[in-house]
């Protein structure tokens, strides 16, 4: 069930409506290879920026953030692990109103930038998307410097990183109309990446033009300019940029644009948390269980529901009754416990496990992970309870907090009071992971001895085979959870995808948070630099790339679903080492094809094709209605078929007749 998207986007709409950057700027730049200027007669209506010196001094004048991300957004600090903390300065940061600074660094410090960033530059005299290297147009142009007009490049061996370019087609204004590379996976953690551009030409047809200052690092004037700032990078472009550069064929002289940036190393608050829910429940063993209320057919497909609670260990500052709390820390800045707090539980027994008889086999026993901004009792909704029915399994249920339906009203609450502090669901997000693994135990242990689940003595379910069922959401965090706690049996993520940044480009979901957000912002630019920076926030529960799943992993997604792109889930397949399962619809640049049956632990993205015509996600546009594709793939019976086969057998089957179109 597709519960609440627009909840999911006012949330994530008010939690980021927090910046707009107007930068007003003249442009005076140099054409690539030649002496050319712009003026506002050539190249359109722009803006100007009265703080050069807290910009990026490559291209201040052409938009005071960008090319972002950039290491002159850094400063040299020795106690973290990449030596480097980024830090922008106020003035360069995106603002609402001209008044409240946009700043997810000030409760979220990082040493480097996020591993699943988007890539962001403009050129006021405008790119034709022609010359770009497309997604949907032989991507792997992008790894052959010879074939693309954009590049990312490892800088410690010039290696090229695997993404796609784009005009943020929603701009109206082709002086400030983003141009953003996305990298295809997950950049590694404490590495050093150039991007660079050469060839880029105007709708017209003449070369883009590239600024001022960067025009003369590349001749190298700038070791002797007036500008201070500038005359510092010469020696490091020389040295470090140029070199790796031209060693790919690409000589300085034709390049218009490049700049440097550092990933960052992940924060590892998520393994904390869990390390702290491990100890707890070795010293205090499996949670009791109180049961809080029983109901027959809830629903058409579910014959019991069981409401209960049990106590898990907090790891957030604050009790289960206080919004906004962040993870509790020691004195040494470690995660810690800090008392406990209770978890709500939805049990659905279905009718097809209900209407076994006496002697019958134990059921397999799912934790279900909710959509957007849902909550557990989806278990017992129309489409889980359709999964259930149709898998004879026992499904179990907590909410995602921090990203539940009871979220909603205080993260609103919080925007008001405190823009920023929206940000602190990102920590309760940590807190749902160590519910979670408690929900585990609980299954294994005293939930199975409840009357209510009992049959000939013994539990209805197989209470020694624990096994994980997420979409949407449930995808999203239940990547990171299967990551954290080896001690499910299985995983099947349906639906949903890894990075951030490319799912709020395109994910239906969040139309009404950008339209929302385009209320607060004077370009469509300045949109874009604030969803780069919410990924310092974001990245912290993202599952672009987590932990080795110890378990059999089964991925299934609908290409042309309009919930969820389906570029994402294949970035996260990359980023994870995980193979398409074949036949397939359609081959993948950069994924392996496996042959089933695949044997436990492994992990394959199962992709089905609904044609649907036009697909969405083309360009970088939201798509204004749910097209039904999301839902169709989890009761499709081809999918429902490859998640029986593998809570009986523990093997990745193909079960399509071929490849996966079944329309």
């Amino acid at each position: 069930m597709v519960v609440e998207c627009r909840r999911w986007c006012v949330v994530m709409a008010a939690t980021f409506v927090l910046a707009a950057c107007p930068e007003k700027f003249e442009i005076t730049g140099p054409d690539a290879g030649s002496d050319a200027t712009v003026t506002p007669d050539t190249a359109g209506e722009v803006e100007t920026t009265t703080e050069p010196d807290v910009c990026n001094p490559i291209a201040w004048a052409w938009g005071c953030l960008l090319p972002y991300p950039s290491n002159v957004f850094t400063e040299a600090d020795a106690s973290t692990a990449t030596g480097l903390r980024v830090t922008i300065p106020e003035k360069a940061l995106p603002r609402i109103g001209g008044e409240f600074p946009f700043n997810p660094l000030g409760l979220f410090p990082a040493d480097g930038f996020p591993m699943g960033t988007p890539l962001v530059a403009v050129f006021p005299s405008g790119v034709d998307p022609a010359v770009l290297t497309r997604h949907f147009d032989a991507p792997e142009r992008s790894l052959e410097p010879t074939q693309t007009t954009t590049l990312v490049l490892r800088a410690s061996d010039g290696e090229p990183v695997l993404h796609f370019a784009e005009l943020d087609v929603n701009s109206e204004d082709a002086t400030r109309q983003a141009l953003v590379l996305r990298p295809m996976q997950a950049l590694a953690p404490n590495t050093r990446y150039i991007v660079a551009m050469r060839g880029l030409v105007t709708p017209s047809g003449s070369a883009t033009l590239a600024p001022t200052s960067f025009q003369e690092l590349r001749s190298g004037a700038a070791a002797t300019g007036g500008d201070a700032r500038l005359a510092a990078l010469q020696e490091h472009y020389d040295a470090s940029i140029f070199p790796v550069l031209e060693t790919a064929g690409w000589p300085r002289s034709e390049v218009q644009l490049a700049w440097d940036f550092t990933v960052g190393t992940e924060s590892g608050d998520r393994s904390a948390a869990m390390a702290v829910a491990e100890g707890w429940l070795s010293a205090e063993g499996a949670p009791a269980v109180t049961v809080d209320a029983v109901q027959a057919d809830p629903s058409a497909d579910i014959a019991l529901r069981i409401d209960a609670h049990f106590d898990m260990v907090n790891v957030l500052d604050g009790t289960d009754a206080t919004w906004g709390a962040l993870l509790q820390r020691d004195a040494s800045g470690a995660v810690a416990g800090n008392g406990v707090r209770r978890v709500d539980v939805v049990i659905a027994v279905p009718n097809s496990v209900a209407s076994l008889g006496t002697g019958a086999a134990q059921v397999p026993v799912l934790v279900m992970g909710h959509e957007f901004f849902g909550e557990a009792q989806e278990v017992v909704g129309p489409v889980y309870a359709a999964t259930l029915e149709a898998l004879q399994a026992v499904g179990v249920a907590t909410n995602w907090i921090g990203m539940d339906t009871d979220a909603v009203t205080d993260i609103l609450t919080d925007i008001q009071n405190e823009p920023e502090a929206g940000l602190r669901f990102t920590d309760r997000v940590h807190q749902a992971l160590v519910n979670f693994r408690g929900l585990r135990a609980v299954i294994e242990g005293p939930l199975a001895e409840i009357a209510e689940l009992q049959r000939d003595g013994a539990p209805i379910y197989d209470p020694t085979a624990v096994h994980f069922y997420g979409a949407g959401q449930g995808h999203i965090l239940g990547a990171s959870l299967l990551g954290l706690d080896s001690g499910f049996a299985s995983g099947v993520l349906v639906g949903g995808a890894g990075g951030f940044s490319t799912i709020f480009s395109r994910a239906r979901n969040f139309s009404l948070f950008i339209n929302i957000l385009r209320g607060k912002v004077d370009t469509e630019l300045e949109l874009q630099k604030l969803l780069a920076l919410s990924m310092f926030a974001m990245e912290r529960i993202d599952s672009l790339k987590v932990q080795p799943w110890a378990m059999s992993v089964l991925m299934q997604h609908a290409i042309g679903s309009s919930e969820s792109p389906i570029m994402a889930t294949r970035a996260q397949a990359r980023s994870m080492g995980v193979p398409l399962l074949s036949p397939v619809v359609e081959s993948v640049v950069g994924l392996t094809e496996a042959t089933a049956p695949l044997s436990a632990p492994a992990a394959a993205l199962a992709e089905y094709s609904f044609n649907v015509d036009p697909a969405p996600g083309v360009e970088m546009v939201l798509p204004d209605e749910n097209n039904g594709v999301h839902d169709q793939i989890q009761n499709h019976p081809a999918a429902l078929d490859q998640v029986r086969q593998l809570l009986q057998t523990g093997t990745i089957q193909h079960t399509c007749d071929g490849p996966c179109d079944p329309d």
